[in-house]
């Protein structure tokens, strides 16, 4: 929707001076103006399209711009301060803004409160706010509904500009009332009427063009889509036949599904040479919860990865290891899709783990933080789990799972840390906490003690042992330490950019398999600390 531009005029440092002086001046007996505040951003764009250059009417915003809907906005002492002063209240209703009622009147008992929404007819049902559906302004006409009454109520309180309210109410809506019959034209084109959307806010426009929302991308505000949802989403896309779907230019167009599926581990089917191919396991697979069949990754034209053969058992711990430049990494940014290969990862659950896709955590090997960085452990986990900013801080829900996960990996004392002040094990349990949030049926483990002392990463194996054995979850672990290895793994993959070999523990870690993988000419060794614990070099060193 247009928003009303900013004008901008350049002036001398003295004609600037002097119209600061003016303005700083008293003026007997000028009226004061009438103070509109509007909640967040479309009730500014409404209001400020309606006011317009009326005189004598200043409009602020409670939200800033950058914010999305104030679903579960807490009021702030600045917003106290805002509504103190304010004559108006502009606010859209519906249950958008939970915040309206006893504080408002209490921080202002004489301010009028306009929720714009009232004249609407409201959508119940299928909203995670409440009843109604409170998205109203995102239908051309319904903010069309929005803006009168904006106008009626700026009128009321100031009757001398209700000519100039009415006047630019009248320009706007003639806007809005060419938007609506630009979204009636293109759903004309469609000759199935079933879209998917982003987000569950666009109920009423579907309503106002004649389409059905049979999906949403995102089910909940802030939260990415797990690959069960993607996947059931592509699902009913097909069986649905969806010809569209209804995108946003803030959001990426690679998350939002086709008909065919998603690329690399989203997929349901085979799909080209660049995602890989992905597929679900059935029968006796069931004893796997990931299987790699002939993974080849090739970057630059070189071949990073080649063949690999492999298997993740459900509820083991799995150790990868190898060399520098073995492709460990590669191996487990390919699992979680995050580089295109040839060849097959399928996924299964166990059937303690229910239905759908498994979901993965994964812990790099090194996070690298500027130690000034103005941002806590509490902020970290909400830069992944809210799309409201962060200098705004975490909502309630963030607030109780990033506490509920790091008091499960031992340093809820860190929530309000700075991130960058952490110590080499401290960061590693927050990273495994976050990890951890989602309750992940595997698990993915980048050198997690790399940078740890002898003593710390004695306590984090322990830790991780515990954790793995109550909750089940398959483990995937880098790892050059090989006392990590035999004292904590179930099954080894040896890795040097082929697969060569892989099994039980005590059955791989030979002599013979060791120099396979390290290479001829590289000389190993191994050097023990007083407290036994072993690793492997070549040599070229780490």
């Amino acid at each position: 929707m247009p928003v009303v531009p900013r004008e901008g005029a350049v002036v001398t440092a003295s004609v600037f001076f002097i119209a600061i002086m003016l303005a700083c001046a008293p003026s007997a007996g000028a009226a004061e103006p009438l103070r509109v505040l509007t909640s967040f951003l479309p009730m500014e764009i409404f209001t400020r399209n309606v006011v317009g250059d009326t005189p004598g009417v200043v409009v602020v915003s409670m939200l800033p711009a950058s914010m999305g809907c104030p679903h579960d906005y807490a009021l702030t002492p600045g917003d106290m301060r805002k509504i103190a002063s304010a004559d108006l209240f502009v606010a859209n209703g519906f249950g958008m803004e939970d915040f309206l009622g006893e504080p408002v009147r209490r921080a202002n008992p004489k301010i009028r409160i306009v929720e714009t929404a009232r004249t609407v007819l409201p959508i119940h049902g299928g909203h995670v706010h409440g009843d109604v559906n409170p998205h109203t302004w995102v239908s051309p006409r319904n903010a069309i509904l929005q803006v009168r009454e904006i106008e009626k109520a700026l009128s009321a309180a100031k009757p001398l500009g209700a000519a100039s309210f009415r006047r630019n109410a009248d320009a706007y809506v003639s806007r809005l009332s060419a938007l609506a019959a630009e979204f009636d034209a293109a759903a004309k084109v469609f000759r199935r009427r079933n879209i998917v959307t982003f987000h569950n806010v666009f109920a009423y426009l579907a309503r106002d063009i004649g389409v059905t929302v049979v999906g949403e991308i995102e089910t909940a505000p802030g939260q990415e889509p797990s690959a069960g949802e993607i996947r059931k989403l592509s699902r009913t896309i097909r069986e649905r036949k969806v010809p569209a779907v209804f995108t946003e230019p803030q959001y990426s167009r690679h998350r939002f599904p086709g008909p065919h599926g998603l690329r690399g581990r989203d997929a349901t089917k085979p799909l080209h040479a660049k995602g890989g191919a992905v597929g679900p396991m059935t029968g006796s697979e069931r004893l796997h919860t990931l299987e790699i069949r002939n993974l080849t990754v090739r970057k630059g034209g070189v071949e990073i990865l080649s063949g690999i053969d492999a298997d993740l058992r459900c509820g083991e711990v799995t150790a990868l290891v190898g060399p520098n430049g073995a492709g460990k990494t590669t191996l487990l940014l390919a699992i979680l899709g995050q580089v295109p290969y040839t060849g097959e990862i399928r996924f299964c659950r166990a059937a303690e783990h229910g239905q759908g896709a498994p979901r993965i955590g994964y812990v790099p090997q090194r996070l690298p933080l500027d130690p000034d960085a103005p941002i806590t452990v509490l902020d970290f986990f909400a830069l992944s789990a809210q799309r409201r900013p962060v200098f705004l801080g975490a909502s309630r829900r963030t607030r109780e799972a990033a506490r509920e996960s790091l008091e499960r990996a031992g340093v809820a004392h860190l929530l309000q840390s700075p991130l960058g002040r952490l110590s080499g094990g401290e960061l590693q349990r927050v990273l495994f906490a976050l990890a951890l949030r989602d309750a992940p049926d595997i698990l993915l483990l980048d050198e997690p003690v790399s940078g740890v002392d002898v003593a710390g990463e004695e306590l984090f194996c322990d830790f991780l042992s515990k954790i793995q054995r109550d909750s089940r979850f398959s483990l995937l672990l880098v790892s050059h330490d090989l006392s990590v290895v035999t004292r904590h793994a179930d099954q080894v993959i040896c890795l040097n950019r082929r697969l060569v070999c892989s099994g039980a523990t005590t059955e791989v870690l030979t002599p013979e398999n060791l120099a396979a993988m390290y290479g001829t000419d590289a000389h190993l060794f191994r050097h023990t600390h007083a407290n036994g614990h072993g690793h492997l070099h070549d040599d070229g060193g780490r």
